[in-house]
């Protein structure tokens, strides 16, 4: 990834991190994942608030519950907008200190499919092996398989 600074100058920004996630600098990487599941709760909540607009008569709200939930949502909807609000001006602010002016994404930048299947490789290996499921015929055969295990 490289960046514009405020002298014109174009530079390339070292990835500064070992994770395998992704390719480019880790702040800018945090920094993306904050503003897009931040986005992301914030469309859910708006559209759970349509469906419940689009379930109102005359304007109202066909229950107390649709209600209360509504207004719910509404709250979450705006503390999310709020959260966006200090997502951007803390990367404005990052920007600043660095004194960047934009970013400019390389090709390299982005995982390829490799990465992603050395991706969940890594995340396969972490998790425990499933147990093996022996079924049983009926009851009886249970209590038979664990007497001879016990003998």
């Amino acid at each position: 990834m490289r960046a514009e600074l405020f002298s014109g100058e174009i530079v390339t920004l070292p990835k500064e991190c070992n994770c395998i996630t992704h390719n480019e600098p880790h702040w800018v990487h945090m920094w993306r994942m904050s503003r897009d599941m931040t986005c992301a709760r914030a469309n859910d909540y708006l559209a759970k608030m349509e469906a419940i607009e689009g379930r109102a008569v005359d304007g109202k709200a066909a229950s107390s519950k649709d209600f209360f939930d509504y207004e719910i949502l509404k709250l979450a909807f705006h503390q999310a907008a709020g959260e966006m609000a200090r997502i951007y001006g803390d990367a404005i602010r990052d920007f600043q200190q660095r004194g960047i002016v934009r970013l400019i994404e390389e090709e390299s930048d982005k995982l390829t499919e490799i990465d992603r299947q050395r991706i969940r490789d890594r995340v396969k290996s972490m998790l425990p092996p499933e147990p093996e499921i022996t079924p049983y015929l009926n009851e009886e055969t249970k209590v038979r398989r664990k007497a001879k295990e016990m003998l």
